[in-house]
């Protein structure tokens, strides 16, 4: 299940969706992973460290397959999403009902 992370929280709309919420999840429908795949908005400001607070938001692409994950950053960088983009390659992922 590849998890997209937001890092913006300068990016919300009044009372609505992050705009690059509703791109990321019409690119991983486009790859047929809109039943798998999930996007998380982490509610932060990331800032730069010089002292100047320059808004740094990034996404975080977390993905326990290599080749999925290569996957999605082609489909990124085809869509020109125009953000940084950081890879995450987890060691596996354990379903709900075996965590029972």
């Amino acid at each position: 299940m590849p998890n997209i992370e937001i890092y913006d929280g300068r990016g919300f709309l009044g009372g609505g969706e992050h705009p690059l919420k509703s791109r990321i999840d019409q690119i991983m429908q486009e790859l047929g992973l809109g039943d798998d795949a999930i996007t998380t908005i982490i509610c932060c400001q990331p800032e730069s460290c010089d002292g100047k607070k320059k808004p740094m938001p990034f996404v975080r692409v977390c993905c326990k397959d290599a080749d999925e994950m290569e996957k999605i950053i082609k489909a990124f960088k085809e869509h020109k999403l125009g953000v940084d983009t950081e890879k995450l390659l987890l060691g596996g992922f354990i379903p709900a009902d075996e965590m029972k």
